[in-house]
């Protein structure tokens, strides 16, 4: 059997070690597919990063001013991790790989560092470093003290829940130990007291169960428990819904946003509806999946904009997620982040590419431009994502879940396309565009006929003449040749555009595809408040019904009314046929900057865009 293997390098907590990978498994994820035992290999090779993240927190606390502050010294919770881990790795190992933990060492990495800035004291978080060991020495059952930090009067502890003493300073400190069973955390005269006990499990494992403590005092200390959601099965899917760690985002800390109780049965409710289509639709994807979430959590509408989703490779098996409309929104998110967690466990033991860091590729599912790598990570994504339309529309056929999986296989192939065309693709970069490629090329297309195979073409060619109008700079000596031929009534010369990449986080393309998918959503194309404070009026809607007559009219009005409305450029061009439709789709950037020159005689769009086209076609 042939293996492929990457090495880790040995750290205070571990021996130095070699991770295989079976060929089969490598095989599964050049495809994009996973598998239990595949999972679970991804966390083997994931704790040794963890053990060498952590080490790498402890070297750096023992070569820098002691960031400990009021606390302790770092030394007391390292002792007793290197217990922990000595005499019991199982109860280690669930400590250091809860989600968050990851998160916290790899913030602290980055601020000691400092490639952060941050407006917390240091101790607060390198203090984090006494919670994760107050937490290893509660589920080994020792007896140990120590001081916790607190951010507005908040400690937590990972993977356990939150004390919360109303009244403390924005930066703080809580005294904590764990005896006889209890968790005692004190600030000042107030004292929270958490009986906390250990239940057997199959395998002979620990698992710490933490009540909430009896109701508080008005005013008083509460305790916040880390809500635990067991849904379906089999397979079953068992997550926390983490609405309070500091570190449960992407970047720097945020405030703890306690769910209210509807709130999190709504979450319960939405997760197990997203549980069951998933283990009826994608059964392989299930099977993998539900050894792999550990950690769901909840992000913060953003002005009704588009349900949203990440994760991060420094806390493998957390899943964000705004809340969803349904539950079939929240199991293409599930689908979509566990190809990004799964596909990042293998980029962090071998590479797929050779550089390719710079921010010039299109990627047909996002607004700016993006570097190789992290086009190869969204492919990964709409491979499954699309697998997933297509399995859940052979079980309920329907156009809303016809056109996402026409509009995300052709993303799919687009992408495939550009991302093969890199020189930067290692040998294992190659062999999984490629067999990501054969995988999609086996998924017939809907019939050409079908309307929302029309309209999920429509969408991705306009995204990529949005994308193309907005990111590329042609080359301004060919615009001002071309300039010149107009106002000389010449035809246009043969031209080479010279087109740059103008990177920049833009966010511009969610108002004609929110309107598509409202139409097989919901039956109708009326342009809302909200859609219409997304750029969409009524030309899109004409657009999208296939009036393009009428559509071609209002674009090109709106055109000559102000020359800079993107939008009406693009929407033009899939309103016209020949020549005009190949040059605003294939060089928009360059019909725009041209007719900027020329736009004191306002010619019409469509005809100053075929004009162009023998120059540029």
């Amino acid at each position: 059997m042939t293996e492929l293997s990457a090495q880790s390098t040995p750290g205070a907590w571990m021996p130095f070690k070699k991770h295989r990978i079976k060929e089969s498994h490598l095989d599964l994820l050049c495809h994009g597919y996973g598998s239990a035992e595949l999972t679970e290999t991804l966390w083997k090779s994931e704790f040794s990063r963890r053990l060498l993240l952590l080490d790498a927190v402890r070297r750096l606390f023992a070569t820098r001013p002691d960031p400990m502050g009021p606390l302790p010294p770092a030394s007391a919770s390292i002792d007793l991790l290197e217990e922990v881990d000595r005499v019991d790795r199982a109860t280690f190992r669930q400590v250091l790989m809860h989600p968050q933990v990851g998160s916290w060492a790899a913030y602290v990495v980055r601020r000691e560092k400092g490639h952060v800035s941050a407006s917390a004291p240091r101790w607060v978080d390198a203090g984090g470093l006494h919670a994760v060991a107050l937490v290893a020495a509660a589920r080994r059952g020792l007896d140990w003290s120590t001081v916790v930090p607190a951010r507005d009067g908040r400690a937590m502890l990972p993977g356990l829940g939150m004390a919360v003493f109303p009244g403390a300073e924005p930066w703080d400190a809580v005294e904590a130990e764990v005896a006889a069973g209890v968790l005692t955390l004190r600030h000042g005269a107030q004292v929270l007291r958490v009986p906390v006990a250990g239940a057997a499990r199959a395998d002979g494992a620990s698992v710490l169960r933490v009540p909430v403590a009896g109701a508080p005092r008005a005013g008083g200390p509460e305790w916040w428990e880390l809500r635990r959601l067991r849904v379906g099965g089999p397979p079953a899917l068992a997550v926390t819904l983490d609405d309070i760690d500091p570190y449960r985002d992407l970047g720097d800390p945020v405030p703890a946003q306690r769910l209210p109780a509807a709130d999190a049965e709504r979450w319960t409710a939405l997760l197990a509806g997203a549980w069951d289509l998933i283990v009826d639709r994608h059964p392989p994807s299930a099977e993998a999946m539900a050894p792999g979430i550990v950690s769901l959590v909840p992000l913060s509408d953003r002005d009704g904009a588009e349900a949203r989703s990440a994760s991060t490779g420094e806390a493998f098996g957390s899943v964000l997620v705004s809340e969803p409309g349904d539950s079939l929104s929240l199991a293409v998110a599930l689908i979509h982040e566990f190809a990004h967690i799964r596909l990042g466990g293998l980029l962090h033991l071998l590479p797929v590419t050779s550089g390719g860091e710079e921010e010039i590729l299109y990627a047909p599912w996002r607004d700016d431009p993006r570097p190789l790598p992290g086009l190869i990570q969204g492919i990964f994504a709409f491979v499954n994502i699309c697998d997933f339309w297509r399995m859940h529309n052979a079980a309920q056929p329907g156009p809303g879940g016809e056109f996402e999986y026409a509009l995300s296989r052709e993303q799919a192939r687009q992408a495939l396309g550009v991302a093969a065309g890199s020189a930067a693709l290692t040998p294992l970069g190659r062999r999984l565009i490629a067999g990501l490629g054969e995988r999609v090329a086996g998924w017939a297309p809907l019939p050409e006929d079908s309307e929302p195979a029309r309209v999920a073409a429509l969408i991705a060619a306009g995204h990529r003449a949005g994308w193309r109008l907005r990111h590329l700079r042609p080359a301004k000596e060919t615009v001002d040749r071309l300039v010149i031929a107009w106002a000389r009534g010449e035809q246009a010369p043969p031209a080479d555009p010279g087109y740059r990449v103008v990177p920049g986080a833009k966010t511009w393309s969610q108002g004609r595809l929110a309107l598509a998918r409202r139409r097989f959503e919901r039956g109708t194309t009326a342009v809302t408040a909200r859609l219409r404070a997304l750029g969409v009026d009524e030309a899109d809607a004409e657009l999208l019904r296939g009036e393009n007559a009428a559509a071609g009219t209002s674009f090109a009005h709106r055109i000559r009314a102000d020359p800079d409305d993107l939008d009406a450029w693009t929407g033009l061009g899939l309103t016209v046929e020949g020549p005009a439709a190949a040059v605003l789709g294939e060089h928009p950037a360059m019909v725009r900057a041209v007719y900027a020159g020329v736009r004191g005689s306002a010619p019409d769009p469509v005809a100053f865009a075929t004009w162009l086209g023998p120059a540029l076609l």
